[in-house]
């Protein structure tokens, strides 16, 4: 007989104790006792009230595939804490023909048995709920006294677990010093991005002990712990504060943050231009999205098309970086080539007729589409006034309460019946204009006629809706799309 023993513990500190030595122990034994002559051994190291676990998820596999005979656990609060999933995977092996057994409860698959393992299941998901709260109100009572209440070690301390406390490392409070110092200096200020690449310059390791990244050191300026204060989640106002001994004044902090703010305020990033082909194109060197990069002289500003790959995000012995070749190209110049391509086609009528011949049904459906959409919200409004009508007839709701439900449904309606009339009358003037060879080359008329008097936005639409990707090569740019061609940059 093949058997299956699972066992479980919720941390790794348990793990490394005997619990689950202890689990594996008497599973086995039982499980030779019931005659079991091979043993799959499974262990979780997960929390009870989660059902998707590694080892459970292959304990449920080999139930599905019937590969087993005999399957054994400790304690029913070993398989879950939660008596849904408990039922749920009981009710899958007793479906497979497996039989379950307990080591420490004693259970049989009669009504009375089941009754026996819900009570089991039951008070195991109590339990859970009883730790947690008890977990939860001990932390809130350690914060409102001023502990910190959890594990926290910001870069530059150390928890002490014994007294609650941060204590500062000296060697990284140098190096937190340091950080601050570069990037408040009046004279050369660095960036976040240029003193994480000094950092790793310097040879010195980051918080985990490898390279720097930049995004990093961007959270450590904003860290107002290093003042001497730390702020925890959920602060309330009538909590005492956490007192830490501070690396940093409270005047430096506050000139970082200024700083920050400046930035922030005046970076070229947070211009919100717009870019004809913006989100379209890829390097077709390494295949990365490319992205605009702006930059400002006094009171000149240009952009970029650039390649994020050109640019490393971490720096440090053990950060291997190639960056793409690929070279950046001005937005501008990139947007008028790809506009005139585009324009030059549009401009000719043969294209036009071809493409919406081809088109014809894919013209017409998109509306025909939006009409059965804005047809079935109708119908889903008038279903939630016959829905109020009987709430208030019932006594479910009040007058107050009806009134509002039906003046909010009744506007619905009328939006959902002029749109119903829009799409119809769209639909019509579609297939009118799409029907005759002699309205055909009319509407193809205009919409030539238009091309030059077209809005940003317009030709922004019209790029979207022609190129799926732009391909950027060092020497070419291939375009793709209803219509697909290659040209030189």
């Amino acid at each position: 007989m093949r058997a299956l023993v699972y066992t479980r513990v919720s941390t790794a500190g348990q793990a490394e104790g005997f619990s689950l030595a202890t689990q594996r122990e008497a599973c086995g034994k039982k499980a030779r006792e019931l005659g079991a002559t091979e043993i799959i051994y499974l262990e979780d190291t997960y929390t009870g009230i989660e059902l998707e676990r590694p080892a459970m998820n292959k304990l449920r596999e080999h139930v599905r595939a019937r590969n087993v005979d005999l399957i054994v656990v400790y304690d029913p609060d070993r398989f879950s804490r939660n008596l849904n999933d408990l039922l749920i995977v009981t009710k899958e092996i007793d479906k497979a023909g497996i039989t379950l057994q307990f080591v420490n409860f004693d259970w049989q698959n009669t009504p009375q048995g089941i009754l026996f393992l819900q009570l089991r299941g039951a008070i195991a998901q109590f339990e859970h709920a009883l730790i947690k709260e008890r977990t939860t109100r001990g932390k809130r009572k350690k914060a409102a006294a001023g502990k910190i209440g959890g594990y926290a070690k910001p870069y530059g301390y150390k928890f002490n677990k014994e007294s609650d406390e941060l204590e500062i490392v000296p060697e990284e409070a140098e190096v937190v010093k340091k950080i601050f110092e570069w990037y408040t200096r009046e004279q050369d200020p660095l960036s976040s991005y240029a003193i994480a690449k000094k950092l790793a310059a310097e040879g010195i390791p980051g918080p985990t002990g490898k390279g720097w990244f930049y995004s990093s050191i961007l959270r450590m300026l904003k860290n107002e712990t290093y003042t001497g204060i730390m702020k925890r989640k959920d602060e309330q106002p009538d909590w005492k504060p956490v007192r830490v001994p501070p690396i940093i004044s409270r005047e430096t902090w506050e000139k970082a943050q200024k700083r920050i703010e400046e930035n922030r305020r005046f970076n070229p990033k947070r211009t919100r231009n717009e870019y004809l082909v913006q989100r379209l194109i890829y390097c077709g060197l390494c295949g990365r999205s490319l992205t605009v990069v702006n930059r400002t002289k006094g009171e000149k500003s240009w952009s970029y098309y650039t390649c994020p790959g050109r640019y490393p995000r971490k720096f440090g012995n053990q950060a291997e970086f190639t960056p793409c070749r690929l070279k950046a190209i001005r937005t501008t110049v990139l947007d008028d080539i790809i506009w005139q391509e585009i324009s030059s086609r549009l401009r000719n009528p043969k294209i036009y007729i071809t493409y919406l011949r081809k088109k014809k049904e894919a013209i017409v459906e998109l509306p025909r589409r939006e009409l059965r959409k804005a047809e079935k919200a109708l119908k889903n409004t008038k279903a939630a006034v016959e829905r109020a009508n009987k709430a208030y007839f019932n006594g479910y709701i009040n007058e107050v309460e009806y009134r509002k439900y039906i003046a909010e449904y009744t506007e619905t309606e009328q939006y959902w019946r002029k749109e119903i009339a829009r799409l119809k009358r769209e639909i019509a003037e579609r297939e009118l204009a799409l029907g005759e060879q002699r309205e055909l080359h009319h509407y193809v008329q205009r919409l030539v006629a238009s091309v030059d008097k077209l809005s940003f936005g317009k030709k922004q639409q019209i790029v979207r809706l022609l190129v799926k990707r732009l391909v950027i090569y060092p020497d070419l740019v291939e375009i793709r799309g209803h219509f697909h061609w290659v040209l030189a940059p």
